[in-house]
């Protein structure tokens, strides 16, 4: 886990985000809801402030930072302008594999593969977006 020392923030709702960038640690482990709830209270932000600040309601945050619900691609960029956070540290903690998508999907394959006992071949991993 790469740690950066968080420094306290004394924002107000409404005022501008703390860097970011220079105050969240970033765990491989942690979930895009743990990240969330990171971010928002790390600007000592209530959910409904988030909430409406993005334009969606305070139990869909909440649903995301439980992990319950995911946020729609609108949703993420309007969190990752809110939290002054580039999007694929909010996504993925920065983890993605400079290849992008192939190869975080090869990575995620050779990792299912060793836990399993298979080839990575064997592995069949299937992206979609929008709804199911």
């Amino acid at each position: 886990m790469l740690s950066i020392p968080l420094t306290h923030s004394d924002e107000t709702p409404g005022s501008q985000p703390m860097n970011m960038m220079e105050s969240f640690a970033v765990s491989s482990g942690e979930t895009l809801g743990q990240r969330l709830s990171r971010a928002r209270t790390s600007n000592q932000w209530t959910l409904d402030f988030v909430a409406r600040k993005i334009g969606v309601s305070k139990v869909s945050v909440w649903g995301w930072e439980k992990d319950r619900s995911r946020p729609r691609l609108e949703s993420l960029e309007s969190l990752s302008a809110l939290f002054a956070m580039p999007l694929e540290t909010l996504v993925s903690g920065g983890t993605t594999p400079s290849g992008g998508v192939p190869a975080l999907i090869a990575d995620c394959q050779t990792r299912i593969a060793s836990a399993v006992g298979v080839q990575p071949d064997q592995v069949e991993i299937r992206v979609s977006f929008g709804r199911v």
